[in-house]
């Protein structure tokens, strides 16, 4: 009757979006820290859930601090995010350049996001899609199928834009032209993380551009300018 009571407990829960203190897991972690000094922090997730809504879905992750709630849109958006008990977040460098929450079928998220002018969280893991969730985001086709590089790589080419989680090929040229001009020394890589952030805003504060770490046509134009000039 025990274990009866704790399986019903842990599917209450999981339908509400609650943390299960009983089955207590890792399921991902969470990182935050300013653009200069990345990360700060590292918490657990405990749980992450997915559900569907009228306007598009909610993502709750549970996490150290709390719940954090994330309003989606039905292109994976975030139009609103706040913590409960703790007020909402100010997306408004988030909404200068918005761009999608990445899932896959089997459930792997990775949230890259600006939480204030000079901050920035990621959030990284496995997360329970609920509702049917799964097949409104996939259909019904193609739920157990993951996006290919290609796919991935075609969606960041569309709307122009490199920012802190992107992968692929687009990003190892903007990384080649950082340092060409001087403003990256690490390794040969395609993922934009941190120290390609840095580097961004590092050469957007030289050249008079708004600083936010986004690589945009202007920043992307410029690079390729040096570039040409520099090393051919």
């Amino acid at each position: 009757m025990k274990f009866k009571s704790l399986a019903l407990l842990s599917f209450l829960l999981l339908e509400l979006g609650l943390p299960n203190t009983a089955h207590s897991r890792t399921v991902g972690k969470v990182e935050c820290g300013s653009i200069e000094n990345f990360p700060t922090s590292v918490r657990k997730i405990s749980l992450a859930t997915i559900k569907p809504t009228s306007q598009g879905f909610v993502m709750r992750i549970t996490e150290k601090n709390g719940t954090d709630i994330f309003q989606l849109n039905r292109k994976l958006i975030i139009e609103s995010a706040r913590t409960e008990g703790r007020g909402s977040w100010n997306l408004v460098p988030y909404h200068y350049d918005p761009y999608p929450v990445k899932i896959k079928p089997n459930g792997s998220f990775d949230i890259a996001m600006m939480v204030s002018t000079r901050s920035s969280c990621s959030f990284q893991g496995n997360l329970t899609f609920l509702g049917g969730a799964k097949e409104r985001i996939f259909g019904t086709r193609n739920a157990s199928r993951s996006p290919s590089r290609h796919s991935q790589n075609t969606q960041v080419a569309r709307n122009g834009f490199l920012r802190l989680g992107d992968r692929g090929s687009q990003v190892y040229r903007l990384i080649e032209d950082l340092r060409c001009a001087g403003y990256y020394r690490a390794g040969n890589d395609s993922y934009f993380g941190p120290v390609t952030q840095r580097a961004v805003i590092a050469f957007q504060s030289d050249r008079g551009l708004l600083a936010d770490g986004i690589a945009g046509s202007q920043t992307q134009k410029l690079l390729r300018q040096i570039r040409s000039r520099r090393c051919g």
